[in-house]
């Protein structure tokens, strides 16, 4: 087994949000989660406290709504959780899965491992993936209440990779032995976690961008309450991800339970006039037959098919890496779902959506932040 050190205190940023709706002078907030990436390791992980209001809109319906943002800014006693000077000292790709009341589990992809002097790294080692494990509490009402501190450590995150070798590795492993595995979102079901694999494999050129994906697998970690290094992981390729006549479809970028069933958002990549196209597209599947592909069904212009074909644009601008969450309604607040994501490719600009359901009509864009570091430094990626 091997971890970090712990010491004092989430692809791209980690951050949790606080909705806030106003209406009728009233505000009820509701704290969501979100990740993010920054793809130059810089795990200052911005934490947004992004409080929204929706305002009325004459005769539109509630979805189409704009949104108000009345304020932003960071939480550096969130972001200090992350921030250490030895063995796990930084990552991007973050999604995290609660497992139990009191254990987060997070999923980190590019991660680096070695220590941290005169703020450099020294002795580092690129991995494509580790683990963190965190201990958490709730208050009477279910929301997330103070972290649970062990007396013998200053923080409650282990982050784990293997060191079954003589350099440290990843904890997730294409079983072929090809290409390397980012993981991606992720759920909880019946005391196992569904995890969305993306696999990629080198290509020539393009400098930091000289990956492509693959596949995507699905994988079930059979015993998540174990130590990340003794999982048993059941490792399955999705039959409807891939590259295929210039169109990229990848699954897992965010998961969500809604209802009985499990809805699985991923992009539509394609060229078209020379720029990238990336459009959210979704499929709804059991959440007791998630193994079983052929009970997938997607988002189409007529309802729900079998055929990813007929996959339906949800949004034609989203990053790889968003959030899909379900905002509960209230005495103030009309229940819904909000998406967040960047605006466009490596755009610094983070947007929100509403929708009544979990596969719209979505409103417009309204922008929530602007991360101020790809201002201050070129090669960082929001």
């Amino acid at each position: 087994m091997a971890h970090s050190k712990s010491s004092p205190m989430h692809r791209r940023h980690l951050s949790d949000e606080v909705l806030s709706v106003v209406r009728d002078g009233k505000r009820d907030q509701r704290m969501l989660s979100r990740c993010r990436t920054d793809a130059a390791f810089l795990m200052r992980a911005l934490i947004l406290y992004g409080i929204i209001g929706l305002i009325a809109s004459g005769n539109k319906s509630h979805a189409d709504a704009p949104f108000r943002v009345l304020e932003a800014m960071a939480a550096p006693e969130l972001d200090a959780r992350f921030q250490r000077t030895e063995g796990w000292i930084g990552a991007d790709g973050n999604y995290s899965v609660e497992v139990t009341h009191d254990r987060r589990l997070w999923f980190h992809s590019d991660t680096w491992i070695g220590r941290i002097s005169d703020s450099q790294r020294v002795d580092a080692r690129l991995i494509n993936n580790s683990v963190g494990v965190e201990r958490i509490s709730k208050t009477a009402d279910g929301s997330c209440g103070k972290v649970l501190n062990n007396p013998e450590e200053a923080s409650t995150i282990q982050f784990f990779w293997n060191d079954r070798k003589t350099v440290p590795q990843a904890i997730f492993q294409p079983e072929d032995g090809h290409g390397w595995f980012w993981p991606f979102g992720g759920i909880a079901l019946e005391g196992r976690v569904h995890l969305f694999l993306w696999k990629m494999e080198k290509k020539d050129g393009d400098g930091a961008f000289g990956f492509q994906p693959v596949t995507v697998c699905h994988g079930e970690i059979l015993n998540p309450l174990d130590v990340p290094t003794e999982w048993r992981v059941r490792q399955k390729a999705i039959p409807f991800c891939g590259v295929s006549q210039g169109t990229t479809v990848l699954l897992g970028s965010s998961v969500m339970a809604y209802q009985s069933d499990v809805m699985v958002y991923g992009v539509r990549e394609r060229t078209y006039e020379n720029r990238l196209q990336r459009e959210m597209i979704v499929a709804r599947v059991p959440q007791l037959t998630i193994r079983d592909f052929s009970s997938w069904r997607f988002r189409s212009k007529d309802g729900w098919s079998h055929d990813i074909a007929d996959a339906v644009a949800l949004v034609d601008s989203v990053a790889t890496e968003f959030s899909v969450t379900s905002i509960p309604s209230s005495s103030t607040m009309k229940g819904g779902f909000l998406l967040v994501t960047n605006d466009q490719f490596l755009s610094p600009r983070i947007v929100a959506r509403k929708s009544d359901t979990p596969w719209g009509p979505w409103s417009d864009a309204v922008t929530l932040f602007s991360c101020p570091e790809a201002k201050e430094d070129k090669n960082v990626f929001c």
